[in-house]
């Protein structure tokens, strides 16, 4: 049970980072003026 618990918060911890980076790159690219 315990291998599976630390695959979810793997899984879980994985998908925050995914989701920061995409929120982060469409917040730079919205500040910077496409060219």
């Amino acid at each position: 049970m315990q291998t599976v618990v630390q695959v979810l918060i793997m899984l879980g911890f994985g998908a925050v980072l995914l989701t920061m980076l995409v929120g982060l790159t469409h917040l730079l690219l919205r500040k910077i003026p496409p060219r």
